[in-house]
């Protein structure tokens, strides 16, 4: 079983999530700069993260496997921590297991 999860955690690592969100049009416009992160119309939750996990990857996960403190709100790019069993090796370097969420526009 824990080499199954291994194998999981492993392609999420490797893996690049892609998510796609409506901006949030009112604070687009009122930008200061260019430089401001765009603001999305609905933040991306951990459950949402899981389901695309779930679909694009054909991993199942739970959601407390994510640490994600507050949703995601803005576009760019996220390395989302993941709280996994201690008996899976960390891949060399690592201090963590993490995989990687892009979240652009529609």
């Amino acid at each position: 079983m824990s080499r199954e999860f291994e194998k999981a955690a492993r392609r999420l690592e490797n893996a690049r999530l892609v998510l796609r969100r409506f901006p949030n049009i009112e604070k687009l416009r009122s930008r200061e700069s260019k430089d401001d992160p765009i603001e999305l119309c609905s933040p991306v939750t951990k459950e949402e993260l899981v389901a695309k996990v779930a679909s694009q990857l054909s991993i199942s996960i739970e959601p407390e496997y994510l640490h994600l403190p507050s949703p995601l709100s803005a576009f760019g790019e996220y390395e989302v921590p993941m709280r996994l069993s201690k008996t899976i090796p960390l891949p060399e370097g690592k201090v963590q297991w993490t995989f990687n969420v892009k979240v652009h526009g529609k």
